[in-house]
């Protein structure tokens, strides 16, 4: 429902952004992930539904293909829907080069197809809601619950972190442990004509940016409230980063218009501190939870980064016995074992006691079967104390 209540933009810091919500559900199957956008869609009667699995590139966003045994450029289903919403599953299915062709439609919001004559250039914002199912592979599809965190779940299945970050959120749906019986007793509230739904929607669709307006500094409050929510997952991966005041700020203004925050005069969505506080606390769910676990996977990562007195002590005492060993890994950004022993001159038991040592203390890592010195390591080098000459292995100076 927040992809459906998005503008197309809005003013923040000064400029004009995007603001139609860019999102994935992914979940395993018969979870009710289609069931619940086909119904979305038949309520709100706009926007469209594709299937991936059957749908080729030239379909869904446009190039060259024969009609009639002559080439013709055509223009795909998504930017065919510009302005519009676009709803997709089945996205495991996807051609391999679509998901790098969406990543450009979201930066430029245009799509471009050369042709013999110059290029053809077509509007193309949309809102777009990916569904999926984990991705497969030739063992068969592994459970959520069996992933070590959501983030191995998101990289399977889209691959490259610039492409995911291009995503304003995703969210991920198991299967429930228990299961609700068709005749059991549910308390239903009284539901609003159908209409007003409709009507709800379009009226958020028609806001143009200057009618969406930021109440007592809510602008301001979303950088802040992105800040901290960079403090608790920022990682290499950009679930956040650079960009989570601007993904805060989309499901703010989405919010707000789903909750018709309105002025008198019903023209403007009004964004007001509390609708900035629910979408943090919306972004803190998705992600700080017991299976995508996106929080303890960025602490994880800032433990090989940081480096205390302690750490540099530590290296300190590892460096003395194993010059030649640590200025090896220091210049180089992967080794493999046979060749860091075999530099070190250690005998296998002595090499192995170093190298775990160097493992422990989150010096160094195993990236399959490469070797690579960490963040943590390269500052401690820098802080430790040398001697012009090397001392001898086994030597303490």
């Amino acid at each position: 429902d927040l992809f459906y209540h998005t503008p197309l933009k809005f003013n923040y810091g000064g400029r004009a952004i995007r603001g139609c919500l860019d999102v994935m559900i992914i979940g395993e199957t018969r979870t009710g992930k289609s069931k619940t956008a086909e119904a979305l869609l038949k309520m709100y009667e706009i926007g469209v539904f594709l299937s991936l699995k059957t749908a080729t590139e030239v379909g869904l966003i446009g190039g060259s293909k024969t009609v009639n045994g002559s080439w013709k450029n055509t223009i795909g289903a998504i930017p065919r829907n510009n302005r519009g919403a676009v709803i997709m599953e089945e996205f495991q299915g996807a051609p391999p080069t679509f998901i790098k062709k969406l990543t450009d439609i979201r930066s430029s919001n245009t799509i471009r197809i050369a042709r013999a004559d110059g290029e053809l250039v077509a509007e193309s914002l949309v809102r777009m809601l990916t569904l999926s199912n984990q991705a497969s592979s030739k063992f068969g599809t592994k459970a959520l619950r069996g992933y070590p965190n959501g983030i191995e779940v998101v990289r399977e299945l889209v691959g490259a972190n610039e492409d995911i970050s291009r995503y304003d959120f995703f969210t991920l749906v198991e299967e429930p442990e228990n299961y609700t019986s068709p005749f059991a007793e549910v308390d239903m509230l009284e539901a609003f004509d159908r209409k007003a739904y409709q009507d709800r929607v379009r009226w958020v669709w028609s806001r143009k940016p200057d009618q969406i307006l930021f109440e007592n500094g809510s602008d301001r409050y979303i950088w802040q409230k992105a800040e901290e929510l960079n403090s608790i997952f920022n990682c290499h991966i950009k679930f956040f980063g650079s960009e989570a005041d601007l993904k805060l700020a989309r499901v703010a203004v989405a919010l707000a218009g789903c909750l018709c925050s309105t002025d008198e005069s019903c023209e403007n969505i009004i964004v007001k501190k509390e609708h900035v506080d629910w979408a943090c606390q919306f972004m803190r769910n998705l992600y700080d939870n017991r299976l995508f676990r996106l929080r303890e996977y960025a602490e994880e990562e800032r433990s090989y980064a940081y480096i205390d007195e302690a750490g540099t002590k530590a290296l300190q005492d590892i460096f003395l016995g194993n010059t030649v060993l640590l200025e090896q890994l220091e210049n180089s950004s992967s080794s493999n074992r046979q060749n860091l022993q075999s530099i070190s001159g250690l005998e296998s038991t002595a090499f192995s006691t170093v190298i775990n040592d160097l493992t422990r203390l989150k010096f160094i890592r195993f990236i399959n079967d490469r070797i690579e010195p960490t963040e943590r390591f390269r500052k401690g080098m820098r802080q430790i104390q040398r001697y012009n000459t090397p001392p001898i292995h086994g030597e303490r100076r």
